[in-house]
């Protein structure tokens, strides 16, 4: 009965690996209810990609073990014992060898992250005017014209905006840029993108991870501006998004600033 609880474990969480990763991206991306609700969003394709991977490492592991359990009973058949053995170590190496791959990307990644929160950690203390220590984050405000406003994560965790921001934009909409990019400290989304920028270099040819990627990259800032919403009004919030939008190259911030004016 155990053998065979293995056998049924091991080939339903392959059907559910397989199903999850095929299935629930179609599933998640139809409607439009992933724009009206970004945070559960982001909760169910961070589950359906984290459950995919627990369960594809747990068929593995339960293949092994199914795969030891008939050489065992099969050990009076030498031939068949050796190739049963040779078959449970080759999915071990590949196993190694996916974390192995896996690791070294992952590092490409972490690297890069590292490098830029330290070209930004290097411009706030180069670039200051002067700064403003807030309730969850300190405000540096950059010597510098362009539109800046990004966040930076860390036992320090500061928000940069630059001069040529604050002159363009009204205080309501600072102040709706400023919990905007408090949102993103508190929801730790810089390391929710960086993960998903790590399983997209991990799984290149699996779409589901680049789908998770890029929509990750999406529903963070629209749950940020959902935050910012909620705290100075969805009129300054949606005017800041219009106003930063014609300064820059990124579409979205118009299709932002749009969806925000239509929000309750």
């Amino acid at each position: 009965m155990h053998g065979i609880g293995v056998e049924e474990g091991t080939t339903l969480t392959l059907l559910y690996a397989g199903s999850v990763t095929v299935c629930a991206p179609v599933l998640l991306k139809q409607g439009a209810w992933w724009m009206a609700r970004p945070r559960l969003a982001l909760w169910c394709w961070w589950g359906a990609f984290l459950s995919g991977v627990v369960a594809t490492v747990s068929a593995a592991l339960l293949g092994i073990m199914l795969l030891d359990r008939h050489r065992l009973e099969r050990s009076h058949d030498v031939a068949s014992s050796i190739g049963l053995e040779a078959a449970a170590w080759g999915i071990i190496l590949l196993i190694v060898g996916a974390l192995a791959v896996t690791a070294g990307r992952a590092e490409l990644v972490l690297f890069a992250g590292r490098d830029r929160r330290r070209d930004l950690a290097t411009l706030a203390s180069t670039r200051a005017l002067w700064s403003q220590q807030r309730e969850r984050f300190e405000l540096v405000v950059l010597d510098t014209d362009l539109d800046v406003a990004c966040s930076l994560p860390g036992r320090r965790p500061r928000v940069l905006i630059s001069r040529g921001l604050l002159a363009t934009l009204s205080d309501a909409e600072v102040e709706a840029v400023l919990c905007h990019e408090e949102a993103h400290l508190v929801g730790r989304h810089n390391e929710l993108a960086r993960l998903a920028e790590i399983g997209a270099a991990c799984f290149p040819w699996l779409p589901a991870s680049r789908d998770l990627r890029r929509l990750t990259s999406l529903l963070v800032e629209l749950a940020a501006d959902d935050h910012a919403r909620r705290c100075v009004g969805r009129d300054a919030t949606a005017s800041a998004l219009a106003k930063m939008a014609g300064g820059s190259a990124k579409p979205t911030l118009e299709l932002r600033a749009e969806r925000t004016a239509r929000r309750p």
